[in-house]
C-alpha cells in the first residue's frame, strides 16, 4: 500500500511539472516579445531622430531620456545602498 501511495504521488508531481513547463514556456515567449519589441521602438525612434534633417523636429528628446534614466539609476543605487547597508 505505501508504494502504491508514493508511486501515485510521484506522477502527479511528474503530470504537474510537464504543465508548467508548458505554460512558463509562453510565459517567456510573451515576456521575450515585450522587450524585442519595447527595444524595436526605441531603437526604431532613435533611427529616425538620427537620420532626420538637421532642422527637423525630433520624434524624442534625448537629453531627458538621459536625465530621466539617471534619475532612476540614482534612486535604484541609493535603493540598493539603503537595503545592504
Amino acid at each position: 500500500m505505501p508504494f502504491m501511495i508514493r508511486d501515485f504521488h510521484n506522477r502527479a508531481a511528474f503530470v504537474t511539472y510537464q504543465r508548467l513547463a508548458k505554460h512558463w514556456g509562453k510565459v517567456m515567449r510573451l515576456i521575450f516579445g515585450m522587450i524585442i519589441g519595447a527595444a524595436l521602438t526605441a531603437g526604431s525612434a532613435y533611427v529616425a531622430d538620427a537620420m532626420a534633417a538637421p532642422e527637423a523636429k525630433p520624434i524624442v528628446n534625448w537629453s531627458v531620456v538621459a536625465q530621466n534614466i539617471d534619475t532612476v539609476t540614482a534612486l535604484a543605487r541609493a535603493g540598493w545602498k539603503r537595503i545592504a547597508g
